[in-house]
């Protein structure tokens, strides 16, 4: 008991702690118990190697489709089409709640790919769209692209510009918001308020830091939802996720990151022998950006105080074998894979080296939205 009420104790502590935006902007940020808090500066000295990240680097071919399988390209490029975004505010769980439901105009007939987009932790759906303007690549290409906007528990009103989080299910963390009840009205939504009709086989999330996390959580309780994800500075946290051959991932992080680093972290207090949460395994890992805070690996999942899903076993739900192995590098990005999954999906990590935690830095050693959209666009439809 006197564990938890410390841990209750620090993570009201750190809902106020303030930091440098999560999605690259100067006003809010990750703080408390979301995200880890700000980002150091990038540093050119530090480890920026694919092995500082403990993966193999013997080469192989990963391929997406399978073949003869219906791709989720939709109507193709067209330069000429704009961007049409619509702020669609509405009640769902007892917040009031708020989606940016972007299309391309003239609108492309048939069905279309959506693309859900969750900003990190301490953000909201502005700052997203200010770092990523994800609407013009829809526009560009033919897809509907919505904006993500958070909660918090004490928050009735969440439709407005101010900074919010997502639930999660991490471990010595409660929220009454249901994000995952606000996301299934979002896609009901589109075709009910917006007559938009939806590709089902191709819906797709992308998500920074925790809102990278809460793409895994769909993925692991909303199994049918989603053909693929993208997250992008985050680690799986479900304890409980069975893994199933439904939903692929395309996964990017940079390499010294230390806010959610790819090899896990722990807290001040986890760290601390004369504390109530000190746990001796966590002398192995990293102290987190944030002190509050802890994550598991992205790969392993294990974690002295609370073991997650992580990448290698949701591989094995979605029939890989062979490894992880590298499957292509493009100047310090280097990208890993299973070289063999079931029924074309793919499991992949794209690693970033010399970047931190940073929206804006990956985005600009990457092009994040190229990359996603290349990758969600040639996959098979489900």
């Amino acid at each position: 008991m006197r564990r938890w009420l410390l841990i209750a104790l620090l993570l009201l502590a750190g809902a106020g702690a303030s930091a440098c935006s999560d999605d690259g902007g100067a006003s809010s940020a990750d703080a408390g118990r979301d995200d880890a808090g700000a980002e150091a500066a990038p540093s050119d000295g530090a480890p920026s190697s694919d092995a500082d990240a403990g993966l193999t680097d013997a080469p192989s071919e990963s391929t997406v489709d399978a073949p003869g399988a219906r791709s989720c390209a939709g109507p193709g490029e067209d330069g000429t089409r704009t961007a049409l975004c619509t702020d669609d505010v509405f009640t769902v769980g007892g917040h009031q709640r708020l989606a940016v439901v972007c299309k391309p105009a003239p609108l492309p007939s048939g069905p279309l790919p959506l693309v859900l987009g969750f900003h990190g932790g301490g953000g909201n759906a502005s700052q997203w769209r200010n770092t990523l303007a994800w609407e013009l690549t829809a526009a560009r290409y033919g897809f509907v692209f919505v904006f993500m906007q958070g909660c918090r528990d004490n928050v009735a009103d969440c439709s407005g510009s101010a900074s919010y989080l997502w639930n999660v299910g991490k471990q010595g963390e409660s929220s009454s918001v249901d994000d995952q009840a606000y996301t299934l009205e979002v896609i009901k939504r589109l075709k009910a308020v917006h007559g938009l009709e939806i590709d089902s086989g191709c819906r797709f999330a992308t998500g920074h830091s925790l809102g990278g996390i809460f793409s895994y959580s769909l993925l692991c309780d909303q199994p049918t939802l989603l053909t693929a994800i993208g997250p992008i500075s985050a680690t799986p946290t479900d304890a409980t996720c069975t893994p199933h051959g439904g939903t692929s991932i395309f996964h990017v992080h940079g390499v010294v990151d230390d806010n959610v680093p790819l090899d896990g972290c722990c807290s001040l207090a986890q760290q601390t022998p004369a504390s109530a949460q000190y746990l001796a395994g966590c002398a192995s890992l990293a102290r987190c950006a944030n002190p509050l805070n802890w994550w598991p690996p992205v790969r392993s999942g294990k974690h002295p105080f609370h073991d997650g899903v992580g990448l290698d076993a949701l591989a094995t739900g979605l029939g890989c074998s062979g490894g992880w192995q590298q499957s292509s590098k493009s100047g310090a990005t280097s990208c890993y894979a299973y070289p063999s999954c079931a029924a074309g999906r793919s499991v992949e990590g794209c690693l970033v080296g010399g970047v931190a935690h940073s929206l804006g830095n990956l985005d600009s050693a990457v092009d994040l939205r190229d990359h996603l959209w290349k990758r969600f666009s040639s996959h098979p439809a489900r």
